[in-house]
């Protein structure tokens, strides 16, 4: 599977990124992140999930899975954000974090 991930805006308007390749990840790591795609049925949401009222300092994310063949973007404005996505971005992250050290 592999990942692209980007959060943009907030009040500095810093933008976090990261691609990830789970082949590529430590198995636990690989696994976590597979299971967190799972339990939100990431190809089964809409491709958006957008605020009627967007905030200048809010964050926004985007999230493109590729799997076999089938490739999903997912935006998702910050104040939008469902529950079950919660653990998911908050993962995608500490990766994103990580990796720009």
């Amino acid at each position: 599977m592999k990942i692209f991930f980007k959060r943009t805006g907030g009040l500095a308007a810093i933008s976090l990124s990261v691609t990830l390749d789970t082949d590529a990840l430590p198995a636990e790591d690989s696994r976590r992140l597979q299971n967190l795609i799972n339990a939100v049925s990431f190809f089964n949401q809409p491709d958006s999930l957008r605020s009627a009222k967007p905030g200048a300092d809010l964050f926004h994310y985007e999230i493109k899975a590729e799997v076999e063949g089938r490739i999903k973007t997912i935006e998702i404005d910050e104040s939008v954000v469902p529950d079950i996505f919660r653990p998911l971005l908050d993962h995608l992250i500490e990766l994103a974090r990580v990796k720009k050290k």
